[in-house]
């Protein structure tokens, strides 16, 4: 049976819609949207994301810094954003954990595109708030942050005094080992110097 002219219009290309969350092309339009499959996948995806954001607010009370240059191409995909966020920002002697996607939340960019995703697939406003930053929390960042660092260096400093020490006894320990060696050859040396002496039966006397 040939598909009536109601069927052909339906799938012809402009009445498809791309779904970025469900990664599809549909012709239900706004119906979409309050489908079961539909549903469920932005359940996953605010859920999914929530959990990154939520460990960074973590980071924002309490900032962790690492030594060393670590998981620098690690990143997050931003579903507001429609892109890759690098987590973390390093300048090869420390790493300070989800700083740059810290910075990414509160950029105007994800701010906008937040307001564009929440509208555009009809979300709750009230949850909009776990998605973003606030100037308040960014603001708490800084401070959070210098004094971070400065605990990360003292306690740096107090590990580079505690090895220096360590490789100090090691060496006073090694040195007086070599000296016992020093002063038993020279002993040796000297008695098997001496003439007409049995060295065996000294030794053993």
């Amino acid at each position: 049976m040939a598909a009536s002219s109601g069927e052909n219009s339906e799938k012809s290309p402009e009445n498809f819609e791309y779904c970025d969350v469900c990664r599809i092309s549909h012709t239900k339009g706004k119906k979409h949207l309050y489908s079961k499959t539909h549903r469920e996948k932005i359940k996953f995806v605010l859920h999914r994301f929530g959990e990154k954001v939520k460990l960074a607010k973590e980071d924002i009370a309490a900032p962790c810094i690492l030594a060393g240059s670590q998981d620098t191409e690690s990143s997050y995909w931003c579903y507001m954003c429609k892109t890759e966020v690098i987590k973390h920002v390093s300048d090869g002697q420390v790493t300070i954990r989800n700083a740059a996607f810290i910075e990414h939340l509160k950029s105007a960019d994800h701010l906008v595109n937040t307001d564009k995703f929440w509208k555009d697939y009809r979300l709750d406003r009230v949850l909009k708030l776990q998605y973003v930053l606030t100037q308040e929390e960014f603001c708490a960042f800084k401070p959070a942050l210098e004094k971070a660092l400065d605990a990360f260096e003292e306690e740096d400093h107090r590990e580079l005094a505690q090895r220096a020490a360590e490789i100090r006894k090691a060496e006073a320990e090694r040195q007086k080992v070599a000296d016992v060696h020093v002063r038993v050859t020279l002993i040796t040396s000297e008695v098997y110097s001496w003439p007409n002496i049995d060295v065996t039966f000294w030794w053993i006397c």
